[in-house]
């Protein structure tokens, strides 16, 4: 599936003008109703309508999203930041019961603000009983042995039967299998749910069982979020190893990290490519064909397509066009490093072999595509009975378009196999050149065998591959209790492909009471409200994953897929203490320099391990929790993505106050808490040769004094027999870089104070 983009340049020359952006109210209006004779209106349907910056006018893209009434209406209202002279391109989308996404595009260059968009779709209620969508993952792959998790979409309870490719079956949710041999396998997993709903999901496993096996690296390639020409990419490997990303942006610069953002230096079509180098030397790498626009025209229908009119030898003539018939320029790339251009191009390549023809169209309203076939070529001169073919797509979605070719002057027969069991008796074929619709995503491994009168047979295997890239809209609405919140932060956070949680976007509820994400793409996802602080929300909520869980651990996660919106979120209620004389202070720490320790999410646990207070940390990562009630508590920072241990404290009368140090180190939040504040000082801070502790006059016996550094390793670790009558120790600290250490006293009753201090030379 090609995604059709447009290009524009527009120039602005502005001479002693400043340009001012108005704000402009868009409505667009419309119906959904059914594709059907009656056309029946489609009520509580969803519409969104998205209007698109560019790099002249360069708001950020607003969304706004509405449900159709009773009668299948809708009005969406956008206030969007306009600049006389150029144009703002609308997107009103509504999916259908297929989940496909229905666009019509709208072009606002000024004057009349009010626009519709009517749909017809397939009717909703021609879904099945339950959705009940099913998916496969592979979880690991040792040798010949394959781990394999099945699930639904909707999380129902279901049957899971497998079908493992090679004679076996088995059954369960999660299963791991032993293969008999390397090679291709066609796994399947079918499920039905308690209230009869099936569905069937096809894997096409490959085994390499090379000893050692080179390590399976393939890589793919993510585009999370475009703002004008600045596109954020993120790059994974499917079998989530670890490994070195390198970045080539087809516009002479070049980037490394698993996830980057780029700016892009105008509109234009760029090859963005992507390597990785493994850690056992695995190498890959990715193409992503990146298309950018200044929205001055809405997006026009404009694939183009390629055909190969004919082969003589090692002469090749290739013909392209365009779909609907536009006018366009067209530019081959002939994949041995020689270009042309024309409709109709003949060319004679410098020996046998397989080559990548790329064609590149420019329609007269500067519409671009980009179409790729691959060429083989046999020898030259005619040499006893070889064959092969050549593969184009097809008028429709996964289908091909084959020719078969033989080099001999015999009768010949043709025998195809596809590789795509899935399809039944059509998987194989007689024709010499057919035409072949293959069962969807996924490697075909196609087999020609040619038979000539005289009994001399040829057999040509080739891959053939689909991978289609969608994105999806994940909408919801945030309750507390029976109410709508519309005061809220809403948060997508993505898996990244060592597991990690990274957010990626942030939505607020619209004039519809609705937040959405747009453009996510496949993938494991969390969503977390906040409600907005000093509301009356935040007083009795706390911040909520989807699942209704305030721990990032427990919430659902999104496996994409499929959307099943809405994704709609409660937020949990909570009981605030006070009244109390205890006090905790505290703050996190960190020794990486990318964590922000600024406005985290600090919970307070009762002894129930029920929350009583929540806080966001200040700038520096300081927080303080004021008028608790005596007793015992946990500090537990909610980070989405680190794993927290907890800190337990007990305030009573002898002890109200309690200091808790929090270190993020890695992906795991620790800490200690200090009580009776054993500690009155350190100096000199910032220290150089020797650093002096300074303790205060009810210190019982100290045990032990650690340094550490703010990764939580320790650096410095001593035992004081008894320092009651020291009041003062002397540590020797010249070894330690420079930087930023904590250190600790604890005394014999296992108390524990803890304050940092710089390391400095002199």
């Amino acid at each position: 599936m090609k995604t059709l983009r447009l290009i524009s340049i527009f120039l602005l020359l502005l001479a002693g003008t400043q340009v001012i952006a108005i704000n402009v109210s868009i409505q667009v209006t419309g119906q959904v109703v059914a594709l059907n004779p009656t056309g029946q209106p489609i009520p509580d349907h969803l519409v969104c309508v998205t209007a698109f910056a560019d790099s002249i006018n360069t708001f950020t893209a607003i969304t706004d999203s509405v449900l159709t009434n009773a009668n299948g209406y809708y009005a969406a209202t956008l206030l969007v930041p306009f600049i006389p002279g150029t144009s703002i391109v609308l997107d009103a989308a509504t999916y259908d019961c297929q989940q496909y996404l229905n666009h019509q595009f709208i072009t606002y260059t000024g004057g009349s603000a009010q626009f519709t968009a009517d749909f017809a779709i397939c009717n909703d209620s021609i879904l099945p009983p339950s959705n009940c969508q099913n998916y496969i993952l592979v979880n690991s792959i040792q040798g010949l042995v394959v781990t394999f998790q099945g699930g639904l979409y909707n999380q129902q309870s279901a049957a899971y039967t497998w079908d493992f490719g090679d004679g076996t079956i088995g059954s369960g949710a999660n299963i791991a299998h032993n293969f008999p041999t390397q090679g291709t396998y066609s796994v399947l997993l079918s499920t039905l749910t308690n209230d009869g709903c099936a569905d069937t999901s096809l894997y096409i496993l490959y085994l390499n069982d090379t000893i050692p096996p080179p390590s399976l690296c393939e890589n793919y390639i993510l585009v999370n979020g475009i703002q004008g020409l600045v596109v954020a990419f993120q790059g994974g490997l499917y079998n989530q190893q670890s490994a070195v990303y390198t970045w080539e942006f087809g516009d002479g610069t070049t980037g490394t990290g698993a996830n980057i953002s780029h700016t892009f230096p105008s509109p234009g079509a760029y090859n963005v490519e992507l390597s990785t180098v493994t850690n056992d030397s695995c190498y890959d790498n990715s193409f992503y064909f990146l298309y950018l626009n200044d929205t001055i025209n809405p997006p026009l229908p404009c694939d183009n397509f390629i055909s190969i009119a004919g082969i003589q030898g090692l002469s090749v003539t290739i013909y392209g066009g365009m779909i609907n018939q536009q006018n366009a320029s067209y530019n081959w790339d002939l994949g041995d490093g020689t270009t042309s251009a024309g409709t109709m191009v003949t060319h004679t390549y410098p020996a046998q072999g397989t080559y990548i023809v790329s064609l590149t169209t420019i329609t007269n309203d500067s519409c671009v595509d980009v179409s790729s076939t691959s060429i083989t070529l046999m020898d030259s001169i005619p040499n006893g009975c070889n064959s092969y073919f050549t593969a184009t797509t097809g008028n429709t979605l996964f289908e091909i378009h084959f020719e078969g070719i033989t080099s001999n002057f015999y009768p010949t027969s043709f025998v195809w196999d596809f590789g795509d069991p899935a399809s039944g008796i059509n998987n194989n074929s007689t024709l010499q050149n057919p035409d072949h619709v293959f069962s969807g995503q996924g490697t075909y491994f196609v087999t020609l065998t040619t038979t000539d009168s005289t009994n001399c047979t040829s057999t040509y295997t080739a891959p053939i591959t689909f991978s289609i890239f969608e994105t999806f809209i994940l909408y919801g609405q945030v309750f507390a209790g029976n109410e709508i919140v519309t005061a809220c932060e809403v948060l997508l956070f993505g898996q990244d492909s060592l597991g990690n949680l990274n957010m990626i976007q942030q939505a607020y509820p619209d004039s519809g009471n609705v937040y959405n994400f747009i453009n996510v793409g496949s993938g494991i996802y969390r969503i977390l409200a906040i409600p907005a602080q000093g509301t009356v929300y935040a007083q009795g909520y706390l911040p909520t994953y989807f699942g209704d869980e305030f721990l990032w651990e427990n919430a659902t996660p999104i496996v994409l897929g499929q959307p099943a919106n809405p994704y709609n979120i409660h937020l949990v209620p909570f009981d605030s203490i006070s009244g109390g004389n205890g006090i905790i202070n505290g703050g996190l720490t960190t020794g990486g320099k990318s964590m922000n320790v600024g406005d985290q999410e600090i919970l307070i646990l009762d002894n129930t391990d029920t929350p009583v207070k929540y806080m966001f940390s200040q700038a520096d990562g300081t927080f303080s929790f004021a008028g608790l009630p005596y007793g015992e508590y946990k500090v537990y920072p909610v980070i989405t993505g680190m794993t927290t241990y907890p800190v337990t404290v007990t305030l009573d009368e002898a002890n109200s106050t309690a200091t808790v140090v929090m270190t993020i180190s890695g992906q795991t939040i620790a800490g200690i808490a200090d009580k009776v504040q054993l500690i009155s000082g350190v100096y000199p801070n910032p220290a150089s040769n020797f650093l002096t502790i300074s303790l205060k006059a009810d210190a019982q016996k100290i045990a032990q004094i650690t340094i550490r550094d703010m990764t939580g390793r320790v650096i410095v670790m001593e035992n004081v027999n008894d320092a009651t009558s020291e009041k003062q120790i002397r540590i020797p600290v010249d070894k330690l870089l420079d930087g930023i250490y904590l250190v600790q006293v604890t005394n014999g009753k296992g108390a524990t104070s803890a304050t940092r201090f710089v390391k400095l030379k002199q």
